[in-house]
Formats: C-alpha cells, sequence, structure tokens
C-alpha cells in the first residue's frame, strides 16, 4: 500500500518537474532563473521546513528514535561511501560519477514524500540522515572537487544546520512558535518539494537526450546510487533487526532508507559547477537517477514491507 502511495507522489512531483521544462521551452522562465529558485529553496523554504518538523512535544519516544536515526544516517553514509570507494577503484570512476554515487538528495524530494505517506509529524525523523550527510557535504564531498579539506566554519554556518540545532532547542525547552507565526513557516515550508522539482525541471530543460545517455558509465552510477547501495542497506536493516531497537522503528528506518535510496543530490552539480569539474555531466547523472526513482523507490518500499 505504502508503495503504492509513493508510486502515486513521485509521479505528481513528476508532473510538477515538467511543468519547469514547459516554463522553460515556451520561454516563461529562463534556465539561468533557476539560480534564483534555489536560493529560494536552500535558505528560506528548507530551514522552514526544517523548524517545522520540530514544532512538537519532546517525548522520552521521540528522543530514541531521533538517536536511531541519527545512528542510521551515519551507518548508512558509511556503507554508501565504502561501496562507492571500492567501485571507484574498480571502474575508474570520476570525481562526478563518484559524488553522484554516494549523495542522495535527502531533504527536497524527501520531505513531501514522508508528508503524504507517514504524516507531516514524521518528518523530524528525516533530520538524522540529513544531519549526517550536510556535515559530509562540506567534508567529504568538497574535498572530492577541492582537496580543501573539512570546512567546519561552512558547516556550522549553513542556514539548514542552524535551524536544524534552532528546531532542537525549541522541541526541548518545548518553545512552539505561536500560530501567526508557526502557520506561515509551516505552509512555506511545504513548498519545498513542488518549487525543488519545478526547477529541477528548469534545469532538465537544457540536457538534451544525446547527453543525458551520452556514456555507459551514466547507467552504472544509476546502478550503484539507485540499486545497489540502498539493496545493501535494505539487507543490512533485515539481517540486524534495527527496526526492533525503539517503537516505531520500522517507520523510522523507513524513511532513513528512502533518504539512502533517494535520486542524487543537487549539491553534486553545484559543487561541480563551482570547481567546473563537468557540471553538465553532473546535472545529466542527477537527471536520470531522478527519472529512475519513480520505479526505484516504490520497489524498495515493497521489499522492505516483505
Amino acid at each position: 500500500m505504502i508503495s503504492i502511495l509513493l508510486m502515486k507522489k513521485i509521479f505528481q512531483l513528476f508532473l510538477i518537474m515538467f511543468m519547469g521544462i514547459l516554463a522553460v521551452k515556451v520561454k516563461i522562465l529562463k534556465t539561468d532563473d533557476v539560480s534564483i529558485i534555489s536560493k529560494i529553496v536552500l535558505y528560506i523554504f528548507g530551514p522552514c521546513a526544517i523548524i517545522n518538523c520540530f514544532q512538537t512535544e519532546y517525548t522520552p519516544e521521540l528522543g530514541r528514535g531521533l538517536l536511531l536515526s541519527l545512528a542510521a544516517g551515519l551507518l548508512f553514509q558509511i556503507i554508501i561511501i565504502s561501496v562507492c570507494t571500492g567501485a571507484k577503484k574498480i571502474f575508474r570512476l570520476s570525481k562526478v560519477e563518484y559524488a553522484s554515487s554516494i549523495y542522495s538528495n535527502s531533504v527536497n524530494l524527501l520531505f513531501p514524500i514522508v508528508t503524504s505517506i507517514l504524516g507531516p509529524e514524521w518528518l523530524i525523523y528525516t533530520a538524522g540522515y540529513f544531519t549526517i550527510q550536510t556535515f559530509l557535504f562540506w567534508s567529504h564531498l568538497i574535498n572530492t572537487f577541492s582537496g580543501e579539506g573539512f570546512q567546519i566554519k561552512k558547516v556550522l554556518t549553513n542556514v539548514n544546520v542552524i535551524a536544524v540545532f534552532a528546531g532542537l532547542a525549541m522541541m526541548f525547552a518545548g518553545i512552539r512558535l505561536p500560530d501567526l507565526v508557526g502557520a506561515p513557516v509551516a505552509e512555506v515550508g511545504g513548498m519545498i518539494g513542488p518549487l525543488s522539482m519545478f526547477s529541477i525541471g528548469m534545469l532538465m530543460a537544457k540536457i538534451s537526450l544525446r547527453q543525458l545517455l551520452c556514456s555507459p558509465k551514466i547507467y552504472l552510477v544509476m546502478a550503484i546510487r539507485m540499486l545497489v547501495c540502498p539493496a545493501i542497506i535494505l539487507i543490512v536493516i533485515k539481517a540486524t533487526g534495527m527496526t526492533g531497537l525503539v517503537e516505531n522503528g520500522k517507520q523510522i528506518l523507513l524513511i532513513s532508507l528512502l533518504a539512502a535510496g533517494a535520486p542524487t543530490a543537487n549539491m553534486v552539480a553545484q559543487f561541480a559547477s563551482l570547481y567546473d569539474d563537468e557540471a553538465s555531466y553532473a546535472s545529466a547523472v542527477g537527471s536520470l537517477t531522478l527519472l529512475s526513482c519513480i520505479i526505484t523507490m516504490p520497489l524498495l518500499v515493497f521489499l522492505y514491507g516483505m
């Protein structure tokens, strides 16, 4: 049942993505306009969504669930990086291919999906995977492209990380936003998925089919990101019995599994663009993994529920 709901939600998000493609094709908008939308999503909608998901009463049960989601996020990322590092050596993956295999879109796509199939009260458990991945964005990912090493200042001053800490502080202190403020924060946060998909469509409008299918390795990267890594994590969850560690562990780990099995993160293309390293190829990889998720993610949920 959940896999069917997930497929419907992904299909709905894809319709929004095609609206973005159409808006560029008929010249209502330009592809360059996506940078403005991306900034809105990153610096306004994302933090609002994160703070809103922490607007709940803290309980010991919730605390245990958050610890499980954080531990799962760390474990799953270690597994993924290990698998992809091995694949990099065997198949001689480029920086873009290596990074695209590891990092998933664990916020923009996951928030509307979790809200639809489980409910908004479960959004808080997306924080574990997202927090771990954000730290890795500014350490492992940036080092992959630049060799600059861990950027602790950039991590701690990232507006989304600040939103996580602020949201946690308000939850533990029992601070709830008044309706006058909380309602618009929730409304804006709820728009992160549709607006992100619209902007992705705008980017896809400039990618030709030939570019999308340009290299056999693009299918290898898609298989690693969308099939191999999620399958290994699914086996780990099933084999270890992690779902029984806390109450509602099955639902919490489903969220972490969806985060691990999501398409390639937009941040990969952004870093590739920043360091002039196959940015268009990175966008093509991201687009292909996005297209494939309409099949792979519902399949993953179905296998998880067996």
